[in-house]
C-alpha cells in the first residue's frame, strides 16, 4: 500500500505541485511568523515595555498610599486598564472579579489555563527581568504593586474577548483554498491524461487516434502536434500498404508468362531451380496481399463453424507433410468453433512452417517433436506451438512480428522464411480480436501463443 502511494506520487504531476505549494507555504508561513513575533518581542522589549512599567508607576502614585478607591474607579473608568486591591479590611476589584490572579513563573510552559485566553503574547514580558513577578487572570496581564498591608494589582488586557472561532475559521479557509487550488491544478493538467492515454494507443499500432483536448495553452499545442503526427504515420503506413499491392499485383502478369515459359523448356536441373525461385517469389507476393488486405479498413472476417482439429490436421499432413514431426494436443470442444477457415489455416501453417524451419536449423533438434497444443473456453480459443530449435535471443523477441524482419541478419533460407509469417500471424490474431505472444530461451526453444476471440 505504501509503496502504491509513493509511486502514484512520483507519477502525479498534480500531487507534486500541490504538495510543493504546501510545503513553500507552511514554510513561508512559519518564516514570517517567527520573524514577526521575534521582531515585535525585541521592539516591545526595547521600546514599549518601558514606558508600561513607567506609566504603571505613576498611575500608582495617582491612587495614593493606602490605595484611594474613588481615584481607582475615576482611572479605571477613563483608561482601558483593571484594578484589584486587597487587603485585610477591604477587598475591591473595578471589574468585579474579588479573585487574585495567579503568579507566572519564568520556567512555565505558557499553557491555556482553564477561563484564560492565549498566554503567548505574555512572552515579551517574561523574557525581561523586571518581568518577573507578573500575574495572570481570564485573559489579563497584572503587575502588583504593595501600599503597607495592600496589594494593588493592575492589568490590562491581552486579548480583546475570546478568539476560540479564529482557528476553526482558519483551518476552515486553509481547507477551502486548498481544495480550490486542487480542482485548479486538475482542470490546468487534465489533458496530460488523455495525452498519454492517445500515445499508448498510438505506440499500440493504432495509428490515426486522435486526441481530443479543447485547449489552446501548451497543453493543447502538444496535443494537436501529437495528432499530426499520428496523422501522417497512418497517411504514410497507408501509403505503404497501397504501393505493395499495386506492386503485387502488377508481378502477377509477368510471374504467369514466366511460368509458361519455363514450362515449355526442357527438363533440367536449371528448370526447376527457375520454377523453385519462382514459388518462392509467388508466395511472397501472397502473403503481402494477405497481410495487407488483412490490415485493410473494409476486411471482413468470413466466421463459420469449423471442426479445429480437422483443420489442423489437414495443415500438418496436407500443407506441411510433417505428420511425423509435429504432437497434436487439444483440450476443449473444438468440433464447431467459429472462426474463419481460411485465415486460421494460414495463421496454423504459417506457426508451425516457423518452428519446423528453426528446428531443422538446429543440430540435434531434428529428431524433436513439435507440440501443437489447442485449447477451447467459452470466450477464448488458445493456439500453442513449441519447438526445440535454438531459441530467439531476447532482443529480438519484440520485433520478431514486425513485417520482413529477421532474427538472422544474413536472412539464410534455412534458418526462416521470409519475414512476414509472425507479421501475418499478429494480423490473423487482431483481426479475431486477440494477440500473439512469443517466448523463447536460448539453446531450449520457443514457445508461440496466439489468443483468439470466439464471440
Amino acid at each position: 500500500m505504501i509503496r502504491k502511494t509513493i509511486q502514484g506520487f512520483k507519477q502525479n504531476l498534480s500531487i507534486k505541485l500541490i504538495s510543493l505549494f504546501v510545503i513553500g507555504g507552511i514554510v513561508l508561513s512559519m518564516l514570517i511568523g517567527g520573524l514577526t513575533e521575534f521582531g515585535f518581542e525585541r521592539h516591545f522589549v526595547s521600546q514599549i515595555r518601558p514606558h508600561f512599567f513607567h506609566y504603571i508607576e505613576q498611575i500608582h502614585q495617582d491612587i495614593g498610599t493606602p490605595a484611594n478607591i474613588e481615584k481607582a474607579k475615576e482611572i479605571t473608568e477613563s483608561r482601558p486598564i483593571i484594578i484589584r486591591i486587597f487587603s485585610d479590611e477591604l477587598t475591591w476589584a473595578s471589574d468585579g472579579v474579588t479573585r487574585r490572579p495567579h503568579r507566572i513563573r519564568r520556567h512555565d510552559k505558557f499553557q491555556n489555563r482553564k477561563g484564560s485566553n492565549e498566554s503567548k503574547p505574555l512572552r515579551p514580558f517574561i523574557k525581561h527581568p523586571r518581568g518577573r513577578g507578573l500575574f495572570f487572570d481570564q485573559g489579563t496581564i497584572f503587575i502588583l504593586k504593595t501600599n503597607n498591608q495592600q496589594q494593588v494589582f493592575y492589568g490590562f488586557k491581552v486579548r480583546p474577548g475570546k478568539l476560540a472561532w479564529f482557528p476553526v475559521s482558519a483551518a476552515l479557509l486553509v481547507l477551502l483554498a486548498l481544495y480550490a487550488f486542487y480542482r485548479l491544478t486538475r482542470r490546468l493538467f487534465s489533458p496530460l491524461k488523455e495525452i498519454q492515454q492517445g500515445v499508448r494507443l498510438i505506440g499500440e499500432g493504432k495509428l490515426g487516434h486522435q486526441i481530443k483536448v479543447n485547449r489552446t495553452d501548451e497543453l493543447g499545442e502538444l496535443a494537436n502536434r501529437v495528432n499530426k503526427m499520428s496523422l501522417d504515420l497512418s497517411q504514410m503506413m497507408q501509403a505503404k500498404r497501397d504501393m505493395l499491392l499495386a506492386l503485387s499485383h502488377e508481378l502477377k502478369s509477368p510471374l504467369a508468362r514466366s511460368r509458361v515459359s519455363l514450362a515449355l523448356l526442357d527438363k533440367s536441373d536449371l528448370q526447376q531451380n527457375l520454377l523453385n525461385d519462382q514459388q518462392q517469389i509467388e508466395r511472397l507476393i501472397d502473403e503481402v496481399l494477405a497481410t495487407e488486405r488483412g490490415y485493410a479498413d473494409h476486411a471482413l472476417l468470413h466466421r463459420e463453424a469449423t471442426d479445429l482439429i480437422a483443420l489442423a490436421n489437414t495443415v500438418i499432413k496436407d500443407d506441411l507433410n510433417a505428420y511425423d514431426k509435429i504432437e497434436l494436443t487439444h483440450s476443449g470442444d473444438l468440433s464447431a468453433l467459429l472462426i474463419d477457415e481460411n485465415q486460421i489455416r494460414r495463421l496454423l501453417r504459417n506457426l508451425l512452417d516457423n518452428a519446423l524451419a528453426y528446428q531443422r536449423a538446429t543440430v540435434g533438434s531434428e529428431k524433436n517433436t513439435i507440440q501443437l497444443t489447442l485449447q477451447a473456453s467459452e470466450d477464448y480459443l488458445i493456439i500453442e506451438v513449441k519447438d526445440h530449435g535454438v531459441g530467439i535471443a531476447t532482443e529480438h523477441i519484440h520485433r520478431l512480428t514486425e513485417a520482413f524482419y529477421r532474427a538472422d541478419p544474413a536472412r539464410a533460407k534455412n534458418t526462416g522464411g521470409l519475414g512476414l509469417g509472425l507479421y501475418l500471424c499478429k494480423v490473423i490474431a487482431e483481426a479475431h480480436g486477440g494477440e500473439i505472444n512469443i517466448e523463447s530461451e536460448m539453446g531450449v526453444g520457443t514457445v508461440v501463443t496466439v489468443r483468439i476471440a470466439l464471440v
